[in-house]
């Protein structure tokens, strides 16, 4: 620093009028560096020792220069951390800052950086006091204060006020008592953990409860835990502190645009409060002063997502993963953070190439609405990614959201319905997040005075089950999908040879028009491919909702394989929707079967042989039929072998089995006057070699379930034997 100040002035500082000058040259350069934040500085901590020493020799050199004193404690208490091991700085930093405030009373900027370093300490009540007396001195002097420096101090009021309100958030009380033997279990879990700290099931007031033994009946009984969480209630501690953080928070970056740490910390505390108009005014704000940032673009796009802009959304996200290097894009992208463990593992052994063509098709899967433009799914993640690093993650410590417990557990689960603190002793504090009620809460244990959270031992061990079980939760918000479309997807071939998928849905239209104004209904029907989800067929149609069918019939060709098949609909802001996995086999050589068309009755009973049509149908889409309600199945067959006057003969079985795949009884009221399961049959097929059959049969006595009927076609000229199903249920009267 003596180098710079000689290259400044031309020649070594000798004298009082040198020190005069040099003291007013070190607050009009070294003071405003200070205030910058570290990234700006991009000091190394070697620099930063080198610049406090070359500081304290200039002090003792100068012992009454004021400038000079001012800066050594201003920037040792910058230096210092609240880390405990940082204690000799925070003090020597509090010599030279009272020594300062000693020079010179009347000046605000020695009481704002002791304040400022009395946060460091842990001393939060007693900071804002001397911050606040900072601001009035300054205003009661007239000393203009640099707009950089008040932004500084609204921070420091901020961070200090922040302190104290985190611990109250999401902070209640269970304010009636709980009766503890309620749940026979907790005796075999007790046993089972050895005694020790739990306290053996009797009754007792939740007074009397310790909290380790709320958390084992929020696992073990956890229907018996949602009972006593009723009576849960939030306490309203520190609410005033809430309002003067946010308060400062916003003066500081109005003042210091540059002030990025505490626009983030704005975007925090309204995300945490679903203040979601201001926390996009504020991203906004941040991407026009970090246009090229990837996370803030995120941040920015969160916004958007959660006040139902997707478009708008949907273009942010994608702005901010072509402005992430591509490190950081793989890694925001990783399927592995949603999948089972077993899958994770060896998705992360894969070659990249391999990792990146499943990361695509993972996210195609996962789209649950073809209709729109963006993916929702994707979408919802980036949002997620976005919300637990602003709630969760600490970027100054190089800290991320999504590495944190409880911002992993988001990832997956997304928001729960409510988040419930209970004191754990004087220091801790348990942190209940609830996904509904029947099931556990996720448990997360944290000290008082500290943002991140960890794990509850019982709670870490229940998210490894559940992770197995359900790796991830995700329903679209915009548009909501309220109703899920019944459908029968049946593959028959045509008259070249192809198959032709045909769709016969039943609409919800009177639930999408009871749940919105919209005008439009827009419907479609898309086919993908069932390994890639690639597409191979859609049928999109836009009509009135209000004279909209509630029937929907489509005909697509499609050549043998597996497929998805998705049925949607979009009325303004709610949807349904529905999909279902077909296979579709080679109807061109040797013996095979349509799909067995399942019907709810049939109009007109001809003889086998003709066209599907002559049957008159009535095809159910629903596949649901009352107790001993007659149920009809229509299908073709292709492929039998005929003799040397064209006839085909062949043996047809029916039969239905339950959901343990017992048969039950069936009873066969056939067209032809039959009243059996199986007969035999000779006919001539029609000209491009297919038969029609039919059959109508009851389940007489069945219970409510699910069934599965089977027909089954023997070529009694070849012996070759084909099997056809298709799932049904049945309801009780």
């Amino acid at each position: 620093m003596r180098d710079l100040a000689i290259a400044r002035t031309g020649t070594p500082l000798t004298g009082r009028r040198d020190q005069t000058r040099w003291a007013g040259w070190v607050a009009g350069l070294v003071l405003p560096l200070l205030w910058l934040p570290a990234p700006a500085r991009a000091q190394t901590p070697a620099d930063s020792a080198v610049q406090l020493d070359h500081l304290r020799a200039d002090v003792e050199a100068y012992p009454d220069s004021f400038p000079l004193v001012l800066a050594l404690g201003t920037a040792l208490a910058r230096s210092a951390t609240e880390r405990s091991d940082d204690w000799r700085l925070r003090l020597e930093a509090r010599k030279y800052l009272d020594k300062a405030l000693r020079m010179r009373g009347n000046d605000p900027r020695p009481l704002l950086e002791i304040g400022m370093l009395m946060r460091k300490q842990g001393m939060r009540t007693d900071a804002l006091r001397v911050m606040a007396r900072a601001e009035s001195r300054a205003e009661e002097t007239e000393l203009e204060v640099p707009a950089r420096d008040r932004a500084r101090m609204h921070f420091e009021m901020g961070l200090a006020y922040e302190t104290r309100w985190e611990m109250a958030e999401h902070l209640g009380q269970l304010v009636s008592s709980f009766t503890i033997g309620s749940c026979s279990d907790i005796l075999r879990t007790t046993a089972a953990a050895g005694g020790g700290y739990l306290v053996p099931p009797s009754a007792m007031g939740w007074e009397q409860l310790a909290s380790p033994n709320l958390v084992l009946y929020n696992f073990v009984c956890p229907k018996v835990f949602d009972e006593l969480m009723q009576n849960w209630q939030p306490l309203d501690i520190y609410e005033t502190d809430y309002v003067h953080m946010v308060q400062n928070f916003k003066e500081a970056f109005q003042l210091d645009p540059t002030l990025t740490e505490a626009a983030f910390r704005l975007l925090r505390h309204m995300a945490s409060h679903d203040e979601w108009e201001q926390y996009t005014e504020v991203a906004q704000q941040l991407v026009r002063r970090i246009p090229d940032d990837p996370w803030v673009l995120l941040h920015l796009g969160l916004g958007y997502h959660l006040t139902g802009r997707a478009e708008r959304a949907d273009s942010v996200f994608t702005l901010a993963l072509e402005r992430a290097p591509t490190a950081l894009r793989d890694e925001l992208l990783e399927p592995a953070q949603l999948m089972r463990t077993h899958d994770s593992v060896t998705f992360v052994a894969l070659t990249e190439q391999k990792r990146t063509m499943l990361g695509d098709l993972f996210w195609r899967s996962r789209d649950p609405l073809f209709l729109t433009p963006g993916n929702e799914r994707l979408a919802e993640h980036l949002a997620r990614l976005a919300y637990v690093d602003v709630a969760y993650g600490a970027p100054e410590s190089g800290i991320r959201g999504r590495w944190t417990d409880r911002g992993a557990a988001w990832l997956r689960y997304g928001r729960p319905i409510q988040i419930r603190s209970i004191r754990q002793g004087d220091q801790n504090l348990l942190e209940f997040w609830d996904y509904g009620a029947g099931s556990p809460d996720l448990v997360f244990s944290r000290m008082r005075t500290f943002r991140q959270a960890r794990n509850e031992e019982f709670s870490e061990n229940y998210l490894k089950y559940s992770r197995e079980r359900v790796p991830e939760l995700y329903a679209p918000e915009h548009p909501r999908i309220i109703a899920q479309i019944p459908f029968q997807a049946a593959a028959f071939r045509d008259s070249t040879g192809e198959a032709q998928l045909e769709v016969y849905a039943a609409l919800p239209t009177p639930a999408l028009r009871n749940a919105t104004d919209a005008p439009q209904l827009e419907t479609g029907v898309f086919v993908m491919s069932g390994d890639f989800w690639e597409p191979r067929g859609a049928v999109r149609r836009t009509r009135a909702l209000a004279d909209a069918d509630t029937q929907l019939d489509t005909r697509l060709p499609l050549s043998s394989g597996s497929y998805v098949v998705s049925l949607e609909a979009i009325a303004g802001d709610v949807a349904a929707t529905r999909r279902m996995r077909v296979e579709i086999p080679d109807f061109r050589t040797g013996l095979a079967l349509s799909d067995l068309l399942i019907v709810d009755r049939f109009g007109d009973d001809r003889p086998a042989g003709e066209d599907r049509a002559s049957f008159a149908p009535e095809v159910s889409r629903t596949l649901v039929f009352p107790a001993e309600a007659p149920i009809g199945v229509l299908w073709e067959i292709y492929g039998l072998t005929t003799d040397s006057l064209g006839v085909a003969r062949y043996h047809v079985r029916a039969e239905v089995a339950n959901d343990t795949h017992k048969n039950v009884d069936v009873v066969a009221l056939q067209g032809r006057g039959k009243s059996r399961i199986e007969w035999d049959a000779s006919r001539v097929p029609r000209a491009d070699g297919a038969l029609v059959e039919h059959l109508t049969l009851r389940l007489p006595g069945s219970k409510a379930g699910s069934y599965r009927v089977f027909i089954t076609v023997t070529d009694l000229l070849t012996g070759q034997t084909y099997t056809a199903h298709r799932p049904i249920a049945i309801t009780k009267d």
